[in-house]
């Protein structure tokens, strides 16, 4: 029996080493040529590069694609960075990974892509996308997650380790999609890499059928906003006409939601409702070109809201979005 006790115990001792070995001693270097490797550059450029108070651009793809910050910091008078890299990450660890950023006067701009607001795995992280940022390039990460995500990403490490020692997922080739590279960022965030490129198309996904807004998202929005201390304002995402359209019911619900839930876009989303033409390969990446015209835009709605005082830059160190308490009748 103490035979078969240490057989077991030494298997599953070699399969841990083998896990660990593969999640952070073998680096990828697909990954980190992709457009997930500039999250530590991204992450630099804080308080001593960036004078405060500044506007801080929180969100994935669809706030990196299609955004001028320098015309936004022209329009308002202040410092303007663009975080948005990849929705995969989750909403949540986005919102962590601003607060290292942030110094007191900053103000946070929140462009969550819808499903994030309405699907909780989407919120908090999908799959390997999340974990290959955070092993290869983010690692200060793993402090932020919940409990909720170390259950729900605990097959995804898995697989993750699994690829880096039989053969590393491609993700993004950069030579073929220069504008999903590691250097397709601007210095201000914006991706630039498909300036003048002809855009691609897009699919239209069919009707949302989640709930509105998930409760346990929206307790964790008004968590996050408290714990930040800072000036958080959300908007609504670029999106394609058709796919608004399509869904502009739920849409009108979901705005409904996010009011009643005291975390309001702080302009209607139809607002936001471009022409097809105007995206470059999905429903929420604007071509180059539009990013003036959307930044101008979103300093119109912001001009009320953002206080210009310069204020002395006090680094923000504690706060992060944790297990938000949630409602009682959930």
């Amino acid at each position: 029996m103490k035979k078969f006790l240490k057989a077991v115990f030494c298997f599953f001792g070699l399969m841990l080493v083998l896990v660990l070995a593969g999640l952070f001693a073998l680096p990828n270097a697909k990954v980190r040529g992709s457009m997930v490797g500039a999250v530590p550059k991204k992450m630099s450029l804080d308080r001593k590069k960036i004078e405060a108070p500044k506007m801080l651009l929180v969100g994935g793809s669809n706030v990196s694609f299609g955004m001028d910050s320098a015309e936004l910091s022209r329009e308002l008078g202040m410092p303007v960075f663009n975080q948005g890299v990849y929705a995969a990450f989750g909403l949540k660890t986005m919102l962590d990974q601003s607060l290292r950023m942030v110094c007191g006067g900053d103000v946070i701009v929140v462009f969550p892509e819808y499903e994030q607001l309405t699907n909780r795995r989407s919120f908090l992280g999908a799959g390997e996308g999340q974990v290959a940022m955070l092993c290869e390039v983010d690692r200060r990460g793993l402090l932020d997650l919940s409990g909720e995500q170390w259950r729900l990403l605990f097959g995804d490490f898995l697989g993750y380790a699994q690829t880096k020692w039989m053969k590393p997922k491609l993700w993004w080739d950069a030579r073929a999609l220069p504008w999903y590279a590691v250097d397709s960022f601007n210095g201000l965030g914006d991706v630039a890499a498909h300036k003048d490129v002809p855009r691609k198309g897009f699919a239209t996904p069919g009707l949302w059928r989640e709930p509105a807004l998930d409760a346990r998202i929206g307790a964790d929005l008004r968590a996050f906003v408290e714990a930040s201390k800072m000036r958080v304002v959300f908007m609504p995402p670029a999106y394609a006409a058709s796919a608004f359209d399509l869904n502009a019911e739920f849409i009108a619900a979901l705005e409904t939601a996010m009011r009643e839930n005291g975390t309001p876009f702080a302009a209607p989303c139809e607002r936001y409702r471009f022409d097809d033409e105007l995206f470059f390969d999905s429903i929420y990446h604007l071509v180059y070109e539009a990013g003036k015209e959307r930044a101008a835009r979103v300093a119109e709605d912001l001009k009320a809201l953002v206080n210009k005082r310069s204020e002395t830059c006090t680094p923000h160190e504690n706060g992060r979005l944790g297990e938000a308490s949630l409602p009682k009748e959930l």
